[in-house]
């Protein structure tokens, strides 16, 4: 997968593609959108599920610290986002922006 990503990036840069491949992407986005964020979503589900029930996370204690940096992960660049945009008086526009930090 990481191999066909380079030879997509190195042919879109080197001319090889041309306007025709902006089509398919535009074609691609809705299938990409709603099968492939799902398949994602189910496959972590099931990792998940397997490590709850028979790998590390069957310890409730061994849960702490990976869902403790989890959480903190997602607060805490969203608050300093937050903390930026107010005190630099950014519109209500900017201030909604901040999932995008995490």
């Amino acid at each position: 997968m990481l191999l066909a990503a380079c030879v997509g990036f190195a042919a879109f840069n080197l001319g090889f593609l041309d306007a025709g491949a902006l089509i398919f992407k535009q074609q691609a986005l809705p299938f990409v959108s709603q099968f492939g964020m799902a398949l994602f979503f189910v496959l972590i589900g099931f990792e998940l599920r397997s490590e709850f029930s028979e790998g590390l996370f069957r310890n409730p204690k061994a849960v702490f610290v990976p869902a403790t940096a989890a959480l903190l992960g997602v607060l805490i660049p969203a608050a300093g986002y937050l903390i930026l945009a107010l005190s630099l008086g950014s519109p209500s526009s900017v201030i909604s922006a901040w999932p995008v930090v995490t």
